[in-house]
């Protein structure tokens, strides 16, 4: 099953797995694995054409640009129901119950009112909600998103649908921008976007988009496992001497290889991809070149720097 998320809904692309036939005989050369076939596209949740913030059944829920999507199976799963957690300019998290009666559609955290401010469903505000990752903490899973204005990471201390949750920031300190290693609760980013969770470790890694590094949160600590703060560039070698040009997506594939796409704020913006191997210091991975995203950079508030 892959899922995809569209300007203002939520779209399943439903996929057949395909068999490539029996098992090759001795010296014979296996057959590569055949792609999965897609068969019918549906909509779960949001109406295409019109924004909004209502949460309720999928078919009645609306969105306002929804950016961040994270997937983990929904506590009690008996039947493959999933849960999605939604990050979008409605300045909130989302989530939707996939596989449950009407794909139903809440608000874990947020008021959708601006603001980076930590407490229960009736207080706690989020600020441009970025990134998105589902990560582990003694085998319970958690959404961690990243606040690229205020400089932080964040979470909700228990399940969305639990009435007891509340907004915890778990790495950073609101509007103070840094580029510290050290300490969690101390440590400093610039604008951090992309985000994922090693789920066998327990290892969280973040792009920092105008630090041109990337930090890994492990064991409540931040540090620097490749670029260097304040130095721009697009150079492949061991992670001291690697340098970034605005890192912002981030991906780790089974065998923990960690991905980047960079994007170049100049008159022809693009990005490319890059590789870390963990097996070595410092990955060269293979580079590809493609369009970037149109328009000027964001500005922000605060010391953080656009």
């Amino acid at each position: 099953m892959k899922l995809l998320l569209n300007v203002l809904s939520l779209t399943l692309l439903v996929s057949a797995a395909c068999s490539s036939g029996s098992a090759p005989g001795p010296g014979t050369d296996p057959k590569p694995p055949t792609a999965l076939t897609f068969t019918t596209v549906d909509t779960l949740a949001g109406q295409a054409g019109v924004r909004g913030s209502a949460d309720g059944k999928g078919s009645q829920a609306t969105f306002n640009y929804p950016l961040g999507l994270a997937a983990t199976q929904a506590v009690g799963a008996k039947n493959g129901e999933v849960l999605l957690y939604i990050a979008g300019l409605t300045e909130n998290i989302r989530y939707a119950q996939v596989g449950h009666a009407d794909n139903p559609v809440g608000t874990a955290i947020g008021k959708g009112e601006s603001g980076s401010v930590d407490g229960g469903p009736g207080t706690a505000k989020v600020l441009s909600p970025q990134g998105i990752a589902v990560g582990y903490d003694a085998d319970e899973a958690y959404a961690y998103w990243t606040e690229d204005a205020s400089g932080v990471v964040r979470r909700p201390s228990a399940y969305p649908v639990s009435g007891s949750r509340k907004a915890v920031t778990v790495v950073g300190q609101a509007y103070k921008c840094g580029a510290a290693d050290g300490p969690a609760t101390s440590a400093g980013f610039n604008r951090p976007d992309g985000i994922v969770a090693n789920r066998r470790t327990g290892e969280g890694f973040v792009a920092d988009t105008s630090n041109f590094t990337l930090w890994r949160v492990f064991a409540n600590t931040v540090s620097t496992i490749a670029g260097v703060a304040g130095q721009q560039g697009s150079m492949d070698g061991r992670l001291g001497a690697a340098r970034f040009a605005s890192p912002r997506g981030l991906a780790m594939d089974r065998a923990e290889n960690l991905y980047v796409t960079e994007c170049r704020h100049c008159p022809q913006s693009h990005a490319q991809g890059r590789g870390l191997d963990p097996g070595r210091q410092g990955g060269r991975g293979g580079e590809r070149e493609w369009p970037g995203p149109e328009g000027p950079i964001r500005k922000t508030d605060g010391s953080c720097r656009g």
